[in-house]
């Protein structure tokens, strides 16, 4: 009907199901005995934002290079209550230092500076907290660098800025948290566009061994996708 948010079909387990689950929803709900009641559906173990909690601080560094990176973790922090949101000044010496290393040395002759030590990153965060607000800059140490993947990533006039720093962190052995928008009013693409505009040392470095996170557009969805972010920071994985 009008109004209504399309069900898309999603190729995941976790995504399938939800649909499943909206459709029957709407189905129930134009039958008689449903129509005039109030219900909802779930499943026994299904994965939700309200059955996840981040029991520890857990640190994210969203480069300002990296456009959509802040905001993200700042969505994740609206919907997670026990999150907030802070930033530190700066990484530490050592990773200013190899960041210099790697900005005077071409995208051919990267990988010469593989062995540099990085001791840590440190930037905005997303810190567990009970029912913490966004909160002011802070200095805690992060443990994910996040890389968000849309249309203009590595494009605009700072992607070569973001390529000197996930370069360090892959050299550095960082965690990457790779998150993919899907969602075209929020500069979404298809995953296969990474691969032509992705330096092509990064490429090799392995920067996509890992699977990113996909966030969908459609309000239930898109929940589901930070729920499943959310997962994925709490088991460290």
């Amino acid at each position: 009907s009008a109004g209504r948010e399309p069900i898309t079909w999603h190729r995941t387990y976790d995504f399938q199901r939800l649909s499943v689950k909206l459709i029957a929803t709407h189905l129930l709900a134009g039958c008689p005995n449903y129509r005039k009641h109030k219900f909802e559906l779930y499943y026994r173990d299904e994965l939700t934002c309200e059955s996840l909690t981040l029991p520890s601080p857990v640190g994210i560094y969203p480069s300002p290079h990296n456009a959509g990176a802040a905001e993200f973790v700042a969505e994740l922090a609206t919907v997670f209550p026990v999150a907030s949101l802070a930033q530190s000044p700066s990484p530490p010496s050592p990773a200013r230092n190899a960041l210099a290393r790697l900005g005077s040395t071409s995208s051919a002759d990267a990988s010469a500076v593989a062995d540099d030590p990085i001791a840590s990153w440190r930037g905005s965060i997303l810190r567990s907290r009970v029912r913490a607000p966004p909160s002011k800059p802070s200095g805690l140490e992060a443990r994910y660098f996040l890389l968000l993947l849309n249309r203009s990533i590595f494009q605009d006039e700072h992607g070569e800025e973001l390529a000197r720093e996930v370069r360090a962190a892959l050299h550095s052995g960082a965690a990457l948290l790779l998150v993919h928008e899907v969602d075209e009013e929020r500069d979404g693409c298809d995953f296969d566009t990474f691969f032509s505009i992705t330096p092509a040392d990064l490429l090799d470095s392995g920067i996509f061994y890992q699977m990113a996170s996909a966030l969908h557009a459609g309000t239930e969805h898109r929940l589901l996708s930070l729920a499943v972010v959310a997962q994925r920071l709490r088991g460290g994985s």
